[in-house]
């Protein structure tokens, strides 16, 4: 198995990085988050606690249907404390949860039904979320961009709405994404420093480092001065900003870039820090570090401390229950035993990634497919294996790395048959895709041993040294120490199969070299403690596991046998109670014989009643039609005495008294207007304040013809107003803007005009009704007016119960606090 290793380690890495990103919860496991949800909290907190939980199911758990479900379950929780207390979560986020369980289900149609929501912030946010699953959709097309473009332009609009300049720049960081996958790679990285000065300059450091961080990660590592550099300045952002974790998740990304210089020792130190950092803080999601350090101990040929930290990094995802990339580490451990020579633990480890892979298809599937399928070629079953390879692989719908895998797999399965030519087909074909696949893979080297592999069985010694000797021009620290070791002992295969035995004595040298670094005796009994630790602990773990089990089945007998003893007791009662129904039907027989005639009996005096219903409905109708004819009668007299007053107008003179009578009109029009919704309306007793404000207000704006210089905004209920109130409230609202119109915007000025009725409780409500303007004179006392206009306020206010204020600040705002009548009420009872 040893032979045709397929390491492919920076995806690895890269795989790891990526995950990072995705992941929410890095400080608790999820059994400390359900532990802490039931302790005593405050509400906030109980929220934010649901939110964390939930979030944890959709990044760290594996995409399946169960753990969907918990993350909907726990985003409910959540949004049912904001419901209680919608002040806990302003920005909507519970919500936006349950509308990402949407979106997860593809349910695309149901989460954008979500954004009719009158919140501002949920929909903000909301738009974010859907935009961002349009970018980083699998094989996303045009459309998809077209459509993440979109909804991330009305999250800024909407950001911008409520001053929010995180989420607006957060989203203009995705925008400048849209147009990198678009293909704009050399315009959209100015498009990325430009921003990141923009958010320096409102003081968004959070913001300003994402910017970086992102434009640090759409480099390409060739570019790695240009990559460290924004790296670096991210780092450092959320350093002052005080946010550590970012900051070491920046170190981290750093020390991937140091790893693939080579600079193993340089890389292994940052990623102590980084864990180190963890540990100190109490963090427990730490298996990322865990795999990368013992990544970077692999290359260095310390296969003790690889091995440590292979282990350490499946028990943290075992301890953290984040297995969303529990195949990482298990391929990581595969990987050390392969190179310790171990093929049974290699070929277990191997079985459990592809385990945990299976739910999804991925470029990392297909790197473990590799390597389990040398083991099965080895084992003779390299037709089977061709088999399941043409099954799932379909090279049109394929990343270029994995036709490099599955051509690599494919020539190791002919060159086992003894069918060199096609092998070596096959075996082009993977250098071929290699070429293209180096974005993801990065190294050349594995591609290169298996080719040297093929020609020494081939005999084309020659051709085989060209591909080792390439191998071994490459950096050092690139490429493992164990496959390095490996490099040498090829060369000396092929020096002896051409009798150059000095070059074979020397390259035999290097081999022996670095297998006594790597394989010695002490290093043979560390690999042997650790693994007899790593297995006492896990069998101590086991032992916790049955006895939990064990208790579990003592419950469970106890429940049985509680529940043997509740089957007879309730077969004895319910033989009982069926003697005991036998009675009661025949009692109940004799007694149905009387309820029938008592039945005929009701059923006539019945008939009887609905006459006399239908009598009454019938007047009652006709009462009501008498009543809307009067209101009818009584707005056509009012707009009559309205029509005459106009007629007296063109034949006065005196401005003041055409102002008096233009303010006359007015104030009939409100009344008249009362008249009129009641006779539309389907009831007499009450009307819908909310249009009659707003039909009251656009009559007030034409009578006085502004010309759309002031802005108006309705913030009123659906409230059904009784006459009694609604037609006072329209006089005092007719007066307010009167004035408003007439002296707040002197010289045709703008301005803006807020109507707003709103809700104190215990059925009191205050109306508003302010404006922006000049104010009101600094001798202005609203007690001592006796303007008409003042005083027909002061007395409106009194005839609903209600208390007036008017006070001058950054405009004048009139305030009127009443108790609302109940449409139909008894205004007349107890006297």
């Amino acid at each position: 198995m040893r032979r045709f290793v397929f390491l492919f380690s920076f995806t690895f890495i890269f795989l790891i990085s990526h995950h990072v990103l995705a992941s929410k919860e890095q400080q608790y496991s999820l059994s400390d988050l359900k532990a802490m949800l039931h302790q005593k909290h405050t509400l906030r907190y109980r929220l934010i606690l649901n939110l964390r939980i939930s979030d944890f199911y959709f990044y760290s758990k594996v995409n399946n249907e169960k753990n969907l479900d918990s993350a909907l379950y726990y985003a409910r929780e959540a949004y049912a404390i904001k419901r209680a207390n919608p002040g806990l979560d302003p920005q909507g986020w519970s919500k936006v949860n349950i509308a990402k369980f949407l979106i997860r289900k593809k349910q695309m149609g149901a989460a954008k039904a979500m954004l009719a929501d009158g919140d501002v912030n949920f929909r903000k946010n909301l738009l974010m979320s859907i935009g961002r699953y349009y970018l980083f959709k699998a094989g996303e097309e045009k459309k998809d961009l077209d459509s993440a473009e979109f909804l991330l332009k009305g999250s800024i609009k909407l950001s911008r709405l409520v001053h929010d300049i995180f989420t607006e720049q957060l989203n203009e960081l995705y925008l400048i994404t849209v147009k990198l996958e678009r293909g704009d790679r050399i315009g959209t990285r100015q498009m990325y420093t430009a921003l990141a000065k923009e958010c320096l300059t409102k003081n968004n450091l959070d913001g300003a480092a994402e910017a970086y961080s992102t434009m640090g990660d759409h480099f390409m590592f060739s570019e790695t001065k240009e990559k460290l550099s924004a790296y670096y300045k991210a780092m450092e952002l959320f350093r002052m900003n005080g946010q550590g974790v970012e900051q070491m998740n920046m170190l981290r990304a750093i020390a991937e870039i140091t790893f693939h210089e080579g600079k193993l020792a340089v890389a292994e130190k940052q990623l102590l820090t980084v864990l180190r950092w963890y540990r100190n803080n109490h963090y427990k999601n730490a298996q990322d570090i865990h795999s990368q350090l013992s990544n970077s101990y692999r290359f260095k040929g310390d296969l003790v401390n690889a091995l440590f930290y292979a282990l350490e990094a499946v028990k943290s995802a075992q301890l953290t229950e984040g297995d969303e990339a529990e195949g990482v580490y298990f391929s990581g451990l595969a990987q050390i035993y392969n190179e310790m020579g171990d093929d049974r633990n290699s070929v277990l480890w191997y079985k459990k990634t592809l385990e945990s892979l299976k739910h999804k298809k991925s470029e990392f599937l297909y790197v473990n497919l590799k390597d389990l399928s040398d083991y099965l070629i080895k084992e003779g079953k390299s037709a089977d294996v061709i088999k399941l390879l043409d099954s799932i692989h379909n090279p049109k719908n394929s990343t270029p790395l994995e036709n490099e895998i599955v051509a690599a797999i494919k020539g190791n399965c002919y060159n086992y048959q003894k069918n060199y030519p096609l092998a070596e087909k096959y075996y082009l074909e993977m250098l071929k895709w290699e070429q293209q696949a180096r974005l993801h893979t990065f190294s050349s080297s594995d591609s290169y041993h298996i080719l040297a592999s093929f020609y020494i069985t081939v005999g084309n010694y020659s051709r085989a040294e060209y591909y080792l000797q390439r191998i071994l021009s490459m950096p050092a620290g690139t490429y493992p120490l164990s496959r390095v070791k490996d490099v040498y002992l090829q060369l000396y295969r092929a020096d002896s199969a051409r009798n150059d035995l000095s070059s074979a004595l020397l390259h035999y040298k290097m081999y022996k070299s670095i297998n006594d670094t790597i394989f010695n005796k002490d290093k043979e009994n560390q690999i042997q403690e650790l693994l007899i630790k790593y297995g006492a602990d896990k069998k101590e773990a086991d032992n916790q596991l049955l006895r939990k089990e064990s208790l579990i089945q003592r419950d469970e007998l106890r429940k049985a046998d509680l529940i043997a003893k509740i089957t007879i007791s309730g077969t004895l009662a319910l033989l009982l109670i069926m003697v005991l129904l036998y009675i009661q039907f025949k009692n109940r027989k004799q007694a149905n014989l009387m309820l029938v005639r008592h039945q005929q009996e009701i059923t006539s005096k019945n008939i009887s009643m609905q006459e006399l219903i239908d009598r009454q409905v019938k007047l009652l109708s006709e009462k009501e039609w008498l009543l809307k004819e009067i209101h009818h009668r009584v707005k056509n007299n009012l707009q009559v005495v309205m029509s005459l007053l106009n007629a007296q107008v063109n034949y006065t003179d005196n401005a003041v008294a055409v102002s008096a009578i233009r303010d006359s009109q007015n104030r009939m029009h409100s009344i008249s207007l009362i008249h009129e919704k009641i006779f539309q309306s389907e009831t007499v007793a009450s009307i819908d304040i909310r249009s009659y404000i707003i039909d009251l207000m656009k009559f007030l704006c034409d009578s006085f013809h502004f010309n759309q210089r002031i802005n108006f905004e309705f913030i009123i209920p659906l409230v059904q107003f009784d006459i009694v109130q609604a037609m006072p409230l329209g006089l005092i609202i007719n007066e307010a803007m009167t004035n408003i119109i007439k002296y707040a915007f002197p010289n045709n000025e703008n301005g803006k005009v807020t109507v707003e009725l709103r809700p104190l409780g215990s059925d009191y409500y205050n109306f508003i009704i302010s404006d922006n303007g000049i104010g009101l004179p600094d001798e202005f006392d609203f007690e001592q007016s006796n303007t008409l206009g003042m005083v027909l306020m002061q007395g409106l206010s009194q005839q609903i119960d209600g208390e007036i204020s008017i006070r001058s600040e950054n405009g004048v705002q009139v305030s009127v606090k009443f108790l609302l009548i109940k449409p139909g009420a008894d205004l007349y009872a107890g006297g």
